[in-house]
């Protein structure tokens, strides 16, 4: 990693090459970004979402995009909490915002691995928003989420509002900017719980109990 002369023509592909490829087995290939200056607007940034894969299959094809100068490809390890890497990201995105507008940033929280706040990429759905934080976790109610929404069109008065959005749906909620998604847990889902009973009993070890189970049940099992 590091920076790079731009030549002419270059592409992601080169960059890649030039940088020494990727780590074997350890880069995320579902989720890379580029972070792009705004010529017109300088000191604002644009974020892109990069499809690795098709890039790393078809060099100069469309996702191969042409690099500019100031540009900043950034890949993950995978399994990788992105969201402390791209803290700076976000609050650059939050502070080139203009009044009336909401930042391009989403949130996630609840059941996914790493809840945090990223950078809204075009076309970004809560799909890839799932993805980015790191997966549902093994309590995470997969139906469903809630999104909310905020709402600036009024300037007086802001408006919110909850979207309940299927998570099996074939065409997946498109997130919009200042989106915070929330991922609920299956109801009555618990992690298995245990107890240690130590000293003069006649099965001295570690048992597993219920909801609601007294110290004396376990004692007697």
């Amino acid at each position: 990693p590091g920076a790079f002369p731009l030549v002419e023509g270059m592409r992601i592909s080169d960059l890649l090459n030039n940088s020494g490829g990727l780590q074997a087995n350890y880069a995320e290939l579902d989720y890379a970004l580029l972070v792009r200056e705004e010529v017109a607007d300088e000191g604002n940034i644009k974020v892109l979402g990069l499809n690795l894969r098709a890039i790393l299959d078809r060099h100069g094809g469309t996702e191969d995009l042409a690099l500019m100068p100031k540009d900043s490809v950034i890949l993950f390890l995978s399994n990788e909490n992105k969201a402390p890497e791209l803290s700076d990201v976000v609050a650059r995105l939050e502070r080139q915002t203009n009044l009336g507008e909401l930042a391009r940033v989403v949130r996630s929280g609840g059941t996914v691995k790493f809840p945090g706040a990223y950078p809204l990429t075009e076309n970004m759905s809560i799909t890839d928003l799932i993805t980015v934080s790191g997966g549902l976790t093994a309590s995470a109610y997969s139906q469903a989420a809630e999104i909310s929404r905020s709402d600036l069109q009024d300037p007086n008065k802001a408006r919110r509002s909850i979207l309940v959005t299927d998570l099996n749906a074939s065409s997946p909620t498109r997130l919009e900017p200042g989106d915070s998604a929330e991922f609920r847990t299956i109801p009555e889902f618990r992690e298995s719980q245990t107890i240690t009973l130590e000293g003069e009993f006649v099965f001295p070890g570690t048992y597993a109990f219920e909801k609601g189970e007294v110290l004396s049940s376990i004692v007697r099992s």
